[in-house]
């Protein structure tokens, strides 16, 4: 019978299986907060902008895409119905979303070809849209 004082101790293999783990799981602890940390570090400035920020960004990423859009309007009479139709004669290519990091540039020609909208997903939510007929980006929920 153990009295209150004493410690119990586990036999030697045990005690040696259970250290390991423990350094296991401490070793591991400390990549994944690493690793948290660093998308963190890389993700939080851009999330953490102003929305007026992150719109004059995307404005300046899309401009050329806006452009060679009116030079084929201006060659063709009227909006293309997709992007592609820009690579490789108006775009060497297709833009990508400066917000996500690859994510494709939204493209949708209005029904009656007298103009387009360019979507880009938004940072947290929401989206940020170009409409030709105003001219103007906007952050739409």
């Amino acid at each position: 019978m153990r009295h209150a004082g004493e410690l119990l101790t586990v036999p030697g293999a045990a005690a040696r299986y259970l250290r390991r783990r423990a350094a296991g799981l401490a070793r591991r602890d400390l990549l994944l907060a690493i690793i948290v940390i660093a998308l963190v570090a890389v993700v939080a400035p851009l999330a953490w902008r102003d929305t007026g920020e992150v719109i004059e960004v995307v404005q300046q990423d899309v401009a050329p895409a806006i452009e060679a859009l009116e030079r084929f309007r201006g060659d063709a009479g009227a909006y293309p119905d997709s992007l592609k139709a820009l690579v490789p004669k108006y775009l060497a290519a297709l833009p990508n979303c400066p917000t996500q990091e690859g994510a494709p540039l939204g493209y949708l020609r209005f029904k009656d070809t007298t103009g387009y909208e360019l979507t880009c997903p938004g940072l947290r939510s929401g989206k940020f849209r170009y409409q030709s007929q105003t001219g103007r980006w906007e952050a739409v929920p």
